[in-house]
């Protein structure tokens, strides 16, 4: 390649002197040329009319190709593209066309139109279309007419001329690119041709020109090439020609001489050069760089120096910016000139801002290396020039830095300034840049401490960012400062602040704790983005337990439900929770709470991965090793050293927690065979420990941990101490904690506690009692201490004991069993052995095997299996008849006994003797007689084993039925309840009996499970498919809201506790969750109990006759949806169930009964059940103040209904003593709250309450149930019906969002709520329906939705798709009174109710919900709207 240093060939020496030289006046664009392959190109400078239009018709131009191969998912990144481009061209559009669209634009909407319309009902060729594209064109047809709502007037002006062609630009364009079409496209096969031997010809001659190999084969001259030639090689010397052709002659060979002789001349020439080049003359010129040796001069003696030109310059200079071949260096000091400049011009401020932005970005350019950090000196030169960017911007109000700002926008000149650039930026990068130097530096040198010092630099710079920010930035900009801040924070301890948590100071609003908290609350008010609200949250938890604020660290941990989504984040936010965990679990630790700080600290020290797990360094991998890429991106990922924890002291504070846990939990656990293991690492500890012949005295932190653990065992309580607590465990873990006395006396304590805990496990069966005065002088600890642990081990049934108050003892309760027990366990014992020994005794060989052919194992083995030597046992004992008696016969024939033998081992023989006699009489001879007897032994044997052996069996089982009668008769906790209450004599105390109400009212209300039928649920044409449903549910029967008379007394599950239905779902759920009556998986639900109590009625619980109305629904509504129409399949997926529930416990339980029944192959475990917000399911729409208000005002609503009503006030009134207890003083106002508490002895058999002869009637809960219904059937008012739009705004939205999945995606095909009455009660007054029933208990609100397959959408202008309200089996749609139904069937007879079935178009209801109408009663157009007003 040829330069302007170095002439060609072919150009003489007269050439070289005739070529004038021009001084350049200034710097011209030549001096900026970094790169020789940039000299000889022309700068075209274009408008942006012609950039932005250009970029358009590119992606237009993609996108008719890709209609043409009918790729959808290009097409549709392509029609996002082009958004896109057109929304950055608006600008110009609005400037260059005065704001109308381009033509050629709408053409392509248009034709795009077209193609979709024609793809889309052509549904044979949708059905060919693959999952990806036939997914992909959906999107696009829903995206496309999203899009063009906006431009449907110009499409509209389209359509009615097409053909009129476009601007004279566009039109130029088109006809450019359709030429070159054409122009391919008329290519003919002799063109091609000749082309091809012309490029064949040319690269020939090039090859002959330039050829460097010296290699023999590459230079042959292998003839002519040619089609004439080749055609001309006929005939009969064809052979001949064919192989003259590829044999080397001399003359190729002298050729090839001399082109060798050629390229050594230039060789030698250059040498000599090389040579002779020290009298001066010509350098050599490095490749690269053509900047010139001087530093040249920014501008000419008399250019005129103003903003456009300083930009233009800047524009000049970073355009070499990333380019191959540029000068960094140079480039940061033109920059610096260029600055220099125009400060001596006195311009103004915005282009000041505009060089410093570009010096800044030039200087990190200058670091190519995105993993090495940046040279100290450029460190420095950053830090500086941020800076002092910051106050420039800073001191000019007026002027606006953003991203916001475009190329266009952008204003240099006039105020207000525009800039474009991102100052979060540069501070971010700064912010990564000083990390990389931190980690680059030897942590224990002194090098890292004097990098370490630039972090106030960076903190100052951050906060003269945030203060700015503060004043000028977008609430988005403001947050990621916050975190930039908070992350610089976090991990730092403040003793000030730590002092002020325990009261040791007052509380000031100047320490980090109080800064942490005023950042990271407006995080989480203001930010979008779940990731820096949930870094922004795990910062926080982080710097609370760092200063021993454990309840609050605790419970925002909780509340923020991190560890359900933690999984999905990045790997830094990842790292984080890590860390936070720890930081967490010390916190607790150094609280006093144990089990807390073991359950926090389990999951990162129970692989031995907390240093790769904490990004502290690298581990070794013991399976395969780490790339090099691999390695790198770990080593970016880690953190630096000075926010480390010390892993030696984590480590040790979970062995410790868990040796506080575990060695109690051991020897109360002693004998048990199912002892499971709470710490496999502690275990394996104690494990190497034993293995070890000779133990010494510990030296390392484990070894005194185990040895502590062992001293705890034995009860030594003061070893275990000193193990922990002496100068070597203080320099290693203890002294490293911040008040570390506090901490050293803590767990001195907790040692002590233990330990008396392990001796009583451990001893306590070789007492009586103890005294508690010698416990607390034992173990050193105060008598209330003591008096304490020890309750609590009495409550949680941990000691069978009980104290004594008088003598202060602890008396032991015998729990060694009775006589009877001990010998029923005994026999138990050996029946276990005896059945084992049966078992064996029936595979090995015959009794006898004298006088026996073919006895052993091959005989045994040829005559089949136990089933078949069975069968041939049983016709053997038929064909005998009577004689089996004869197996065991009385004493005088023979004497045949079932013995049980003590030996070696226990074991079942039967004696059997025949008498000679009756084998005479049989008719067998000696031989005969010798074969048959032996047979007959061998087979009565065993069958006489197999009767004694279900003998025993059955006597086992009375035994064992008695014992455990008698245990619950003697125990009081498991005394069963009465089935009538109140039995007593009349007129004393409580004690008159009452009946029990029945009506029909009273039956609705309490809603048996044999009162569940289907009715009117999907009943419809066959021209309609169901594609989903949405199913809102009240739960089922529960306890009173309030605590009532007699309580205790009521049996909740007398009903339903022994129904073989309810007896099979409690082993199922039981069975599917491993034997554990609490929810295992990690959510919200985690811990809720999945079974109601079976008898007690606990306040607001879930009765056994609340899950058997589910489970009876759940049946129901599976005939229907899933037998019927097949909606999910055998197998469904989770995607095509979504479950929500209310965070009470007896909604979480009424949904698990409905899925039991509902769903096949239901397992309580893999359902993932989601938490509703609020009774309404409000979403993020629950906060709103006016609903208070309107609750308060339909209240005052209701007060007065009732004043219209003396009568039922004065019953409420009347009622109030009988019902409540008499230790409760709070009387009941509300109709409702009585009618409540009354339902509980209705709906359970129970009779009603009396106090002092005075009876709670049946005719008074159903005047009760009647003015209840009376109030509902009134016309909804105003607060009412607002009140509940505000409620169930939330939950309509979540409604169509379910609904827009299933008619775009077909997923999910269920959602299910599990809610209250309120909450149904709530979404029909928002729906505005009247005249409903309230909901009983297990009412259901299903949602149809369907598709009509026979209405195209030429046909209609609406959507094919359409939904029913079916309301405890009643169609309620036509109640709707936005729904304009229609009705689709008349329904007749037969197993569904009488009425009409209507159905409802689904754009209905997507109007409904739209804000602006939704709200219209309120005066608003949005939630928050309406909130305010």
């Amino acid at each position: 390649m040829t330069s302007r240093f170095f002439m060609s060939d072919s150009e003489s020496d007269s050439d070289i002197s005739e070529e004038p030289i021009n001084e350049a006046q200034g710097i011209s664009a030549v001096n900026f040329t970094f790169s020789e392959d940039e000299e000889d190109t022309k700068r075209i400078v274009r408008s942006a009319k012609e950039k932005r239009y250009e970029e358009l018709k590119n992606i237009i131009k993609n996108i008719k190709n890709f209609k043409k191969n009918k790729d959808m998912a290009n097409l549709l990144s392509s029609f996002e593209d082009v958004c896109k481009a057109y929304t950055k061209a608006l600008p110009v559009v609005q400037k260059e066309e005065g704001g109308r669209t381009p033509r050629f634009y709408v053409r392509c909407l248009a034709e795009l139109d077209d193609f979709i319309q024609h793809v889309w009902e052509n549904k044979a060729g949708r059905k060919n279309l693959s999952k990806n594209n036939a997914k992909c064109l959906t999107t696009l047809r829903q995206k496309y007419r999203k899009y063009t709502r906006d431009y449907e007037q110009d499409l509209k002006v389209f359509r009615e001329n097409p053909d009129a062609p476009d601007s004279e630009g566009e039109a130029e364009l088109e006809e450019a690119d359709d030429d070159s079409d054409v122009d391919d496209n008329l290519m003919d096969a002799a063109t091609f041709k000749k082309d091809i031997t012309s490029t064949k010809v040319a690269k020939k001659i090039a090859k002959s020109d330039n050829e460097d190999d010296d290699d023999d084969d590459d230079s042959i001259y292998w003839g002519p090439d040619s089609d004439d030639e080749s055609s001309s090689s006929g005939g009969e010397g064809g052979i001949t020609n064919l192989r003259n052709k590829f044999l080397k002659t001399t003359k190729d060979r002298d050729e090839d001489d001399l082109k060798k002789k050629k390229k050594r001349a230039p060789r030698e020439i250059k040498a000599k050069d090389e040579e002779s080049d020290g009298d001066g003359g010509w350098e050599p010129v490095k490749k690269g760089s053509a900047m010139p040796m001087e530093k040249p001069k920014m501008f000419g003696k008399d250019d005129e120096i103003n903003v456009p030109s300083v930009h233009k310059k800047l524009a000049e200079i970073m355009a070499a910016r990333g380019k191959k071949g540029t000068d960094r260096k140079e480039q940061i000091e033109l920059l610096h000139e260029l600055l220099c400049v125009a400060r001596d011009n006195n311009l103004d401020a915005a282009i000041y801002v505009k060089i410093q932005f570009s010096i800044i970005m030039s200087i990190y350019d200058y670091n190519p290396s995105v993993s090495d950090p940046m040279k100290s000196e450029f460190w420095e030169k950053v830090l500086i020039k941020i800076d002092e960017l910051l106050d420039m911007l800073i001191e000019n109000p007026e002027l606006t830095i953003g991203e916001q700002v475009t190329e266009e926008t952008e204003s240099l000149e006039k105020q207000p300034f525009l800039v474009r650039g991102c100052v979060l930026t540069i501070v971010d990068r700064m912010d990564e840049e000083f990390i990389k130097l931190l980690k680059a530096c030897d942590a224990h040198s002194n090098d890292y401490i004097i990098s370490l010092r630039d972090e106030i630099r960076v903190c100052a710079i951050i906060d003269k960012l945030l203060r700015y920010e503060e004043e000028k930035g977008l609430p988005s900009d403001i947050c990621r400062v916050y975190l930039r801040k908070i992350e610089h924070l976090y991990y730092k301890y403040e003793p000030r602040a730590a002092r002020q948590v325990v009261g040791e100071l007052p509380e000031t609003g100047d320490t980090s704790l109080a800064e942490m908290d005023r950042l990271c609350k407006y995080i989480y008010v203001r930010d979008n983005t779940d990731r820096l609200r949930t870094r922004a949250v795990l910062c926080h938890i982080y710097h609370m337990s760092l200063h021993d604020k454990w309840y609050e660290a605790r419970d925002l941990m909780l509340m923020a439900h991190l560890q359900e989504t933690i999984h999905h984040s990045d790997l830094p936010t990842q790292i984080l929770y890590n860390r936070t965990m720890v930081q967490l679990g010390l916190c607790a630790f150094r609280h006093g709470n144990i089990k807390e700080a073991h359950n926090a600290l389990l999951d990162i020290q129970s692989g031995g991965r907390a240093k790769e797990l904490l990004a502290q360094g690298l581990l070794p991998q013991r399976q395969h090793e780490r790339t090099t890429e691999q390695e790198k991106q770990e080593k970016q990922r880690q953190i630096p050293f000075h926010q480390h924890i010390n892993l030696e002291m984590l480590e040790c504070v979970y062995l410790v927690s868990a040796m506080l846990i575990e060695i109690p939990y051991m020897a109360a656990h002693e004998f048990d065979a199912r002892r499971r293991m709470i710490s496999k690492s502690f275990h394996h500890q104690l494990k190497n420990s034993e293995r070890q012949s000779l133990v010494g005295p510990p030296e390392s932190m484990r070894e005194h941990v185990v040895a502590a653990s062992k001293a705890m065992r034995n009860g030594n309580w003061r070893q275990c101490r000193n193990l922990l607590l002496n100068d070597k465990m203080n320099a290693k873990v203890w002294d490293l904690f911040h008040e570390a006395d506090r901490v050293r006396g803590m767990l001195g304590l907790k040692i002590q506690e233990e330990s008396l805990r392990t001796y009583l496990f451990t001893y306590s069966h070789v007492y009586d009692s103890i005294s508690l005065i010698k416990l607390s002088d034992m173990f050193e600890l105060p008598q209330c201490t003591v008096h304490a642990i020890i309750s609590k081990m009495i409550i949680n049934e941990e000691i069978m004991a009980s104290l004594d108050e008088p003598s202060s003892c602890l008396v032991m309760h015998r729990t060694e069993p009775s006589s009877l027990q001990s010998l029923s366990l005994q026999l138990a014992d050996k029946l276990y052995n005896l059945v084992e020994n049966n078992e064996r005794v029936l595979d090995q060989k015959p009794f006898f095997t004298r006088g026996m052919q073919g006895g052993g194992y091959r005989d045994r083995r040829d005559k089949g299996n136990w089933g078949d030597r069975r069968d041939r046992r049983d016709q053997n004992i038929h064909r005998r008849g009577d004689r089996e008696n004869e197996i065991c016969p009385q004493h005088e024939n023979g004497d045949g006994t079932c013995l049980l033998i003590e030996a070696d081992h226990w074991a079942l023989t039967c004696h059997s003797h025949l008498d000679l006699t009756q084998a005479n009489e049989l008719g067998i001879g000696d031989k005969a007689r010798s074969e048959t007897d032996s047979n007959m032994i061998r087979w009565h044997k065993k069958f006489k084993v197999l009767r004694c052996y279900i003998l025993i069996l059955g006597w086992l089982g009375i035994i064992l039925l008695f014992l455990s009668y008698w245990r619950v008769e003697t125990d009081p906790s498991h005394s069963p309840a009465p089935l009538r209450v109140n039995a007593g004599v009349g007129g004393g105390g409580d004690g008159a009996t009452q009946d029990r109400p029945r009506s029909k009212k009273l039956r609705h209300l309490c809603n048996p499970p044999e009162r569940i039928q289907r009715h009117q649920e999907g009943v419809l044409p066959s021209q309609y498919h169901l594609e989903g449903i949405i199913v809102l549910l009240r739960h089922g029967d529960r306890g009173p809201l309030l605590h009532v008379r007699n309580m205790s007394t009521i049996n909740c599950g007398h009903r339903s506790y022994g129904t073989q239905i309810y007896k099979r779902y409690v082993a199922d759920i039981l069975n599917a969750s491993r034997t554990s009556h609490y929810v295992n998986t990690v959510g919200p639900f985690v811990r809720y109990p999945l079974l109601p109590n079976p008898a007690r009625c606990g306040t607001g619980q879930l009765t056994p006759q609340g899950v058997l109305q589910h489970i009876q629904l759940g049946t129901v509504l599976r005939q229907v949806y899933l037998t019927q129409f097949n909606l999910v399949g055998e197998h469904p997926q989770p995607e095509d169930v979504v479950v929500y529930s209310t965070k009470y416990r007896r909604t979480f339980q009424s949904l698990l009964a409905f899925l039991y029944a509902f769903l096949p192959d239901f397992t309580a475990s893999k359902v993932h059940v989601q938490e509703g917000k609020g009774i309404s399911f409000c979403g993020s729409d629950c906060q709103c103040e006016r609903t208070e208000y309107f609750d308060q005002k339909y209240e005052q609503e209701r007060r007065d209904y009732r004043r219209s009503h003396p009568g039922i006030v004065e019953l409420v009134r009347r009622l109030g003593p009988l019902v409540r207890p008499s230790y409760i003083h709070d009387e009941i106002v509300n109709p409702l709250v009585m009618r409540d508490a009354l339902l509980t002895y209705v709906c359970h058999g129970a009779a009603l309450p009396c106090v002092d002869g005075r009876c709670v009637k049946p005719e008074d809960v159903t005047n009760l149930v009647s003015y209840e219904e009376w109030e509902g059937r009134q016309k909804r008012t105003s607060a009412q019906r607002k009140a509940a739009k505000l409620r169930s705004f939330g939950l309509l939205k979540s409604i169509m969002s379910a609904l827009d999945s299933m008619m775009e995606t077909g997923k999910p095909k269920m959602v299910i709520f599990s809610g209250h009455d309120k909450t149904i009660k709530y979404l029909l007054d928002s729906l505005a329906v009247s005249n409903y029933q309230l909901p009983h208990y297990a009412s259901r609100l299903v949602l149809e939705l369907y598709r009509n397959y026979t209405v195209t959408p030429s046909q209609q202008s609406t959507q094919p798709y359409f939904f029913r309200f079916v309301y405890n089996g009643k169609d309620i749609t036509k109640s709707v009174p936005f729904c304009q139904s229609v009705t689709v069937k008349q329904l007749r007879s037969g197993s569904v109710k009488r009425g009409t079935i209507s159905l409802c178009n689904v754009n209905k209801l997507q109007d409904y919900i739209k804000p602006e109408f939704y709200f219209k009663d309120f005066g608003a157009a949005s939630f928050q709207e309406a909130c305010r007003k």
